[in-house]
């Protein structure tokens, strides 16, 4: 249950844009009127140029760069210009040469860290670095962490979203096993609040206040000497703290020496109202003591940039009580609840020990037990729980080195009982549809519901939930104005369990049955024609059996209560018979194959079905299209029946005629011809054809009415012939048979041509391409591919492809030779008989000649070596020689230097 406590506090959060972020080692936070950087080393004044929206002046007339603190106390807006009063005070320290910082001294040892001209900086063995930023609520948080030796550092600057001050906490804490003496702590700058507004680096510097026994505030201000509304102070309300202005930009004194007002520190003004209005700067510095191991504290001061804010400011630096992450000042009263607990703890308070009173309805870190010192009891440590039952008043006593603080609240309780009027109990049937539960409670009282004492609650009011029979309880209760709960009342809400829906069962007819009325069984029946909604009917309702499909629902109601509408279904089942036969005269057993066009749809959709055939031959099929082949001739009856499931059927008849089948061939004369021969075919077929017809194969396709006919092929190759009967039941018939028709060879040994004696011999070939496996057959006897000829005559080639030939001849005659006749008559009437002389020797290129003729007793008789003589006419010395046998020889020679000698003999006739 939340924990309400009873505040006059409003908070509102409002964020434009980035409110606290690092660039780089800097952390930046961006208050709606103060804007500030923190360096790496702790110091204010950025090292890196301040991010987009920041308004940084580190000198005169620059809009971008590092940024220290600025501010703009008016609350104008930073772009807004006053009477007399600029849009913005700062930077407060950066114009000029650079000088803020802080200090750590313990047992005379120090360490610096300052943001100096153009750089951060530490000396000693301090050392540390930005580590974290935050938003929380309307206030932007940086953390600064580090050591010197065994003391550690931790700095959060806190910058409020509405303030014109900020706020820095320190927490010292000894790390070692020895105790720290003499621990100091110092924070200066020297002070330039309208520098950059009209260049003067001067600023009117005073003591405002330092710690006394009865106010314990420490203040030291700066005022612009042009704008007094330049305004930096530098304050706190720790007892520890003491204020002071110096002529060095940084204590050149040891801290101690400073706190003192001793040794090199006795120029420093530190009397309230001192005042110093040269270029010097001014400081807070605080007496920590000493710490021992494990031991920490705590110190605050505020940097204030309104004077109006600085008792506000101030007031930041002092302890102050945390409950819940929440601020309260002192004197706060708490009105809660009875019986709440209120957690509180001192915020800035680990300077003091503190004693809680009284003991009352309180615990905190340690009880002490009743003494004379505290009658009513007390309690130790810096945080307590507080449970309130009734009006009281606790003192927080803090005790440091210097100051006894006393912190003081109240707190009292809030009564209110009364719980809200509510009427119950309420009932629904399971599945209808509930309101929303009503409850009414005091005047501007918050109705809380939940389903248990303790419960999550709301404040919506619930609806049941009628989904499951049975009884739940609601509880509620109100909350006053003020946060305070009353007792539970209740509700409870009782659903009835809903009935089951009646029982039904689907129901078919055949498409135009004769129906009924619908039932179905329960109690208290009632017909709907929708499932949720629609129009209840009348009566039972008769469906109707020429659609498709019906859909009926019926509830029954039982005390009171209807159940679900149940859903019954009427389908209607068409069924039509109806096949093609396509082809209703068939040839002998050729198949029947039918095209089945029935159609069934069951409650409007394609459904299959089943087929039931007879085929008027005593053969049947359940097959969709089944195929039929009949063994007889005649006209045969066709059935279709179709049905399906539901028991809903049709039929359809049709008739088909058996034709006798048809045998049909031809025979061939021969398989086997050489080309350009004939084949004699005959055809044979059963009767009844209406006309025949040849197709040989050769393009020349004839419609025949004779079976027999005689056919030549001038060309060559496989014929593929074909004959056809036509039927005018049994269609086309046909049958093809090949016949195979050689091709004649090509033969082509050449033109007639001649020879000269001696020379190369003559190559005979064929030049026509001829297959490789014919046969060669030569007028010499030869079967090569090709023959020599050395001599004149005929020559033949005879080339056979199977049995197939064909034949070329050539005559080869002399060239370059003497035609010698074997016998001569001087008296035959043929003047080219009288002589005896090589015929034509002329033509045939002779270029010398030498005949000698012998008689029979070797008697040379005549001898000649003309080239163009007619030779010898028989006689010798001018008488005719008798008839007989004469010898002669020949020497000649040609033009191609071939020389021939011919030897012989010749007839001499009279």
């Amino acid at each position: 249950m939340k924990k309400i406590f009873q505040f006059a506090i409003v908070l509102f959060i409002i964020s434009t844009n980035v409110k606290a972020q690092m660039v780089g080692t800097d952390i930046f936070l961006k208050g709606d009127y103060v804007e500030v950087g923190i360096a790496d080393n702790g110091s204010y004044g950025s090292g890196s140029n301040a991010p987009t929206g920041y308004h940084p002046k580190p000198d005169f007339g620059l809009t971008s760069g590092p940024i220290g603190f600025v501010a703009d106390p008016s609350k104008d807006g930073w772009s807004v210009s006053g009477p007399g009063m600029p849009d913005y005070f700062g930077d407060y320290f950066m114009p000029g040469t650079p000088q803020e910082g802080w200090d750590v001294e313990v047992n005379g040892t120090r360490g610096r860290a300052w943001r100096m001209s153009g750089a951060t900086s530490f000396t000693g063995t301090l050392t540390g670095s930005n580590t974290s930023y935050s938003t929380v609520g309307t206030q932007y948080i940086g953390v600064w962490d580090g050591t010197m030796g065994n003391l550690s550092i931790k700095q959060t600057t806190t910058q409020k979203k509405d303030k014109v001050y900020f706020v820095t906490n320190i927490q010292l804490k000894n790390t070692g096993t020895t105790t720290l003496t003499n621990i100091y702590y110092n924070r200066s700058l020297d002070p330039e609040p309208d520098a950059t507004i009209g260049g003067n680096y001067a600023s009117d510097k005073r003591i405002i206040y330092q710690p006394t026994t009865l106010s314990k505030n420490c203040l030291v201000v700066a005022i612009g000497q042009d704008y007094d509304s330049a305004y930096v102070g530098l304050g706190s309300k720790d007892c520890r703290a003491k204020c002071y202005i110096t002529n060095s930009y940084t204590p050149d004194a040891s801290l101690s020496s400073v706190y003192g007002q001793n040794g090199s520190a006795s120029g420093y003004k530190y009397a309230v109202n001192s005042f110093s209005a040269a270029n010097t700067s001014m400081g807070i510095v605080f007496n920590v003591g000493s710490l021992g191991p494990g031991e920490s504290t705590e110190l605050s001061y505020a940097y204030i940039l309104k004077q109006a804010d600085l008792d506000s400011a101030l007031n930041e630096t002092a302890p102050s009580f945390i409950s819940d992450s929440v601020e309260y000042k002192a004197y706060t009263t708490f009105r809660v609840c009875p019986g709440t607990v209120i957690p509180l703890k001192v915020k800035g308070g680990r300077a003091y020990k503190w004693i809680w009173t009284p003991a009352t309805s309180l615990s905190a870190d340690s009880l002490i037990s009743p003494s004379p010192l505290y009658p009513d009891g007390a309690a130790f440590g810096d945080s307590v729980s507080v449970t309130v039952n009734g009006p009281k008043t606790y003192t927080a006593t803090g005790v440091s080195i210097c100051d006894t603080l006393k912190l003081v609240f109240y707190v009292d309780t809030i009564n209110f009982s009364v719980p809200p009027f509510v009427t119950g109990p309420v009932t629904y049937c399971q599945g209808a549809t509930a309101s929303a539960l009503t409850a009414s409670g005091a005047s501007g009282a918050t109705i809380w519901w939940s389903t248990s004492v303790g419960g999550t609650e709301t404040t919506v009011a619930p609806t049941p939930s009628t989904a499951t029979a049975g009884t739940t309880r609601y509880f509620v209760r109100q909350q006053n104005t003020l946060g305070c709960y009353s007792q539970y009342a209740y509700i409870d809400v009782i659903v009835i369990a809903k009935p089951e829906p009646p029982g039904v069962h689907d129901t078919v007819y055949c498409y135009g049955q004769t129906t009924v009325p619908l039932e179905a069984f329960g109690t208290n029946i009632k017909w709907y024609d929708a499932l949720t909604g629609g129009t209840k009917y009348a009566s039972t309702p008769t469906p109707s059996s020429t659609g498709t499909q019906s859909l009926y629902y019926p509830s029954q109601t039982i005390n009171g209560c209807e159940s679900d509408r149940a859903t019954l279904t009427v389908n209607i089942a068409k069924i039509t018979a109806d096949f093609t036969i396509v082809k209703d005269s068939l040839c002998g057993d050729e198949l029947m194959t039918v095209k089945n066009n029935s159609d069934y749809t069951f409650a409007g959709a394609t459904t299959p079905y089943f087929s039931y055939w007879t085929f008027g031959d005593g053969d049947t099929s359940t097959n969709q299209e089944p195929t039929h082949s009949y063994k007889n001739l005649g006209l045969y009856t066709v059935k279709l029946i179709v049905s399906e499931p539901h028991k809903c059927a049709d039929s359809m008849t049709k008739k088909v005629y058996i034709a006798p089948a048809v045998e049909l061939d031809f025979t061939r004369s021969d398989t086997l011809i050489c080309q350009g021969g004939a084949i004699d075919f005959e055809a044979h077929l059963t009767p009844g054809y209406y006309q025949t017809m040849w197709d040989f194969d050769d393009g020349d396709v004839n419609t025949y009415n004779d079976l027999k006919v005689r056919q030549a092929f001038p060309g060559s190759g496989v014929h593929n012939v074909k004959f056809k009967g036509f039927y005018s039941i049994c269609g086309e018939k046909e049958v093809t048979h090949p016949v195979t028709i050689t091709e004649i060879p090509k033969v082509d040994i050449g033109r007639d041509t001649s020879i000269c004696p001696n020379n190369e011999p003559l190559v005979l070939k064929n030049y026509n391409p001829a297959h490789p496996d014919s046969k060669y057959m030569w007028s010499t006897g030869d079967t090569t591919t090709q023959i020599y000829v050395r001599g004149e005559g005929e020559y033949w080639l005879r080339l056979m492809d199977g049995q197939c030939s064909s034949k070329d001849s050539i005559m080869v005659s002399k060239a370059c030779y003497l035609d010698i006749p074997n016998a001569f008559n001087p008296s035959d009437p043929d003047p080219i008989n009288h002589y005896f002389m090589p015929r034509d020797f002329l033509s045939k290129s002779l270029t010398t000649f030498e005949m000698k003729i012998w008689d029979r007793w070797g008697q040379q008789i005549f001898e000649s070596h003309s080239t163009n003589g007619r030779g010898w006419d028989g006689t010798y010395k001018g008488q005719a020689q008798p008839y007989g046998v004469y010898v002669y020889y020949i020497k000649a020679s040609f033009a191609n230097g071939i020389i021939e000698e011919y030897k012989g003999n010749v007839t001499l006739i009279r």
